[in-house]
């Protein structure tokens, strides 16, 4: 809109109250991020320790209590933190964890940014994820956006009932307020769909060329399996004519089939075990070892190599041994 900071402060203010005031609305806050998808790194110091990087936002003074996030020690921004007042900062149980261990990081000084500013600790906050995927939470510092200005933020709204109905007085709302730009507002549900959609599209394409793997893997064992048999036919007429009942014959085939193909499904587990902990760390939670999906697999091709055994070797048993031979 190309307010200046005062004017946007003013605007921010305005904005929650407004919305604050539709029915329905049980809390509102301002953000610069929206919690689960992501968050800028901050370069930090701390005395003590060597220059680091931590994740960061900044809130204002309903942001906990908004979206629940319980305050483990210390309090939550309020009205006292002002631009002019000391600069104030809330960390996370993690990073209170890792750089002020046995000790009460409550009232600790750090330098936040480049270059570097002075914040106190006056709360620490219980960790969350910070991020879509749910990977484990890092550090994490909140600044007070009364003290930390940024010309874009979230304005994040808790209603009662179904969100989809506030998306509507909302929009009034905020054209009330002589917005030149209208931003549609959506719930955090269909935010999360959103930004789920790249994720969902890699994850169909790989079931489908997982399962176009498998059909492919199905047809040439298949193919395999009927071959090996049908070149076994001479064999199997002479046997037969030898006196070998049909019921030995066909054990005999099933046997080495299962044989031969447990052997390739042993080697295939061990190099999907090897396979799924290198590629662990790239997929959402993926375990080392995915019974539900190997265990499924193996059972399907041991299946089906003892199905096409049986159905390749039937017709052979039952012809004339004499015929078997003759058009070996």
């Amino acid at each position: 809109e190309g307010y200046k900071q005062a004017r946007a402060a003013e605007f921010y203010d305005k904005l929650r109250r407004t919305t604050a005031a539709l029915w329905g609305v049980q809390a509102v806050t301002l953000a610069w991020d929206l919690p689960l998808f992501g968050s800028q790194d901050l370069p930090i110091q701390i005395p003590g320790n060597a220059d680091a990087i931590s994740q960061h936002t900044a809130v204002d003074d309903a942001y906990f209590s908004t979206l629940g996030i319980p305050i483990v020690a210390g309090r939550a921004f309020d009205r006292n933190d002002r631009e002019k007042a000391r600069g104030v900062a809330i960390v996370n149980q993690r990073m209170a964890e890792m750089y002020w261990r046995g000790k009460n990081p409550l009232g600790e000084v750090f330098m936040a940014g480049k270059p570097g500013r002075p914040v106190m600790i006056v709360g620490v906050a219980a960790n969350t994820k910070t991020d879509i995927g749910g990977a484990k939470s890092g550090p994490f510092v909140y600044l007070p956006l009364s003290q930390d200005y940024r010309p874009g933020i979230e304005l994040i709204a808790r209603t009662s009932g179904d969100p989809k109905r506030w998306a509507g007085p909302l929009r009034t709302a905020m054209r009330g307020l002589g917005l030149k730009v209208m931003v549609e507002p959506v719930t955090f549900a269909e935010w999360v769909d959103l930004d789920l959609f790249g994720m969902r599209v890699i994850t169909w394409g790989g079931e489908l060329l997982s399962g176009l793997g498998l059909l492919l893997a199905m047809v040439g064992l298949a193919g395999a399996v009927s071959y090996s048999v049908g070149q076994r036919k001479k064999e199997l007429g002479i046997r037969v004519a030898l006196g070998a009942r049909r019921g030995q014959l066909l054990a005999m085939l099933l046997r080495q089939s299962a044989a031969v193909v447990g052997a390739g499904v042993v080697i295939g587990l061990a190099l999907g075990t090897v396979a799924g902990t290198l590629l662990k760390s790239q997929f959402y939670r993926m375990d080392a070892v995915e019974w539900t999906v190997l265990l499924p697999v193996t059972a399907a091709v041991m299946g089906l190599a003892l199905a096409m055994t049986y159905l390749s070797a039937l017709p052979w048993l039952r012809v004339d041994p004499m015929n078997a031979v003759r058009h070996a």
